[in-house]
């Protein structure tokens, strides 16, 4: 365990100081660039997560909990969605939303924290169900100063949890599984989602500390192309050439991989949802990525509709909420 530690700081290290042979770049700018998958699609064209919820609340009621939940979490502001002016004859309604993704692990090196912005949209069917849809994203990247922080103390938890990512590989383990048998091990489940929810709030937390000591920077991709075409690193022109050709006109998300969407984002999204159906009182009927239906229910589960994956599901009793 030991040598293990020893291998991650050495790695946090080099993540750390990484381009300060050359002192005219005061903040550290690494990214996975070069291929459109190191930056899934955003903007109106881009990813699109749907939760489609049966649930017999009116609009006013979902919008009005939803917003309350994620508030706690500061994914939302309740102060900036007036629920009394929605109309309830109106179709769709949209609640803007930033969830900050935090370090993930990724093919040895640690991917920094991405502010993930969107658009909440609830749009309500004739059944009565509501689809949750998550869209309209981008990205903003925290770029971390490379000497001399100001803030010590948020600086070294941020250090802690790279060192954590590297030794862990991981982002959430087994805590938001779904016990999918009785009632009292479904509100375990409520318990630990909360606990890890509120945990990635605290490291949010320590970057925003960060931010506000002048230790780091969140940056969209037209604020990371000017500094890497007026500051010298190792790689900034390549970098720079691909922000301009590729990320800023395609509305790609900086640091957003297909591989992070995977293993994080989407899995992060599906923990709220699950979270979000027991609190409107009703049921996850369908999952929905990029316009295709990927979970329906059959026999009572909701599956996936992959068919090899859907006969597994079926025949192990298992549904969307035992996913890992």
């Amino acid at each position: 365990m030991k040598r293990n530690l020893i291998f991650a700081l050495l790695c946090v290290c080099s993540l750390l100081v990484f381009g300060q042979d050359k002192a005219k770049s005061d903040r550290e700018i690494q990214m996975h660039y070069g291929r459109s998958s190191c930056a899934i699609k955003g903007g109106e064209e881009g990813k699109m997560y749907v939760a489609i919820i049966k649930s017999g609340h009116s609009m006013k009621e979902v919008v009005a909990t939803t917003v309350k939940f994620l508030d706690q979490y500061g994914f939302v502001n309740a102060k900036e969605v007036k629920i009394n002016e929605i109309d309830e004859s109106a179709s769709e309604y949209v609640v803007p939303f930033c969830f900050v993704q935090t370090v993930f692990h990724a093919s040895m090196r640690e991917m920094l924290p991405v502010a993930l912005f969107g658009n909440l949209r609830f749009a309500f069917n004739d059944d009565g169900s509501v689809m949750i849809v998550v869209q309209d994203l981008k990205s903003d990247y925290l770029a971390v100063k490379t000497s001399k922080q100001s803030n010590k103390a948020a600086y070294d938890k941020f250090v802690e949890e790279l060192v954590i990512s590297n030794i862990a590989n991981s982002f959430m383990s087994k805590v938001v599984v779904w016990a999918n048998t009785s009632p009292e091990e479904r509100k375990n489940f409520y318990k630990k989602a909360h606990e890890y929810l509120s945990s990635e709030v605290d490291r949010i937390n320590v970057y925003n500390a960060m931010v506000q000591a002048g230790d780091a920077w969140w940056m969209d991709a037209a604020s990371i192309l000017a500094y890497l075409e007026t500051h010298s690193m190792p790689g900034g022109n390549y970098k720079a050439k691909w922000v301009k050709s590729s990320v800023i006109p395609e509305e790609r998300l900086i640091e957003i991989s297909e591989k992070r969407w995977d293993k994080q984002v989407r899995r992060n999204f599906d923990t709220i949802f699950k979270m979000l159906a027991e609190l409107l009182e009703g049921e996850i009927i369908g999952i929905q990525e990029d316009g295709t239906l990927t979970w329906t229910v059959v026999d009572g589960l909701l599956v996936p509709t992959n068919s090899k994956q859907q006969k597994k599901y079926l025949k192990e009793k298992k549904s969307f909420y035992d996913v890992e």
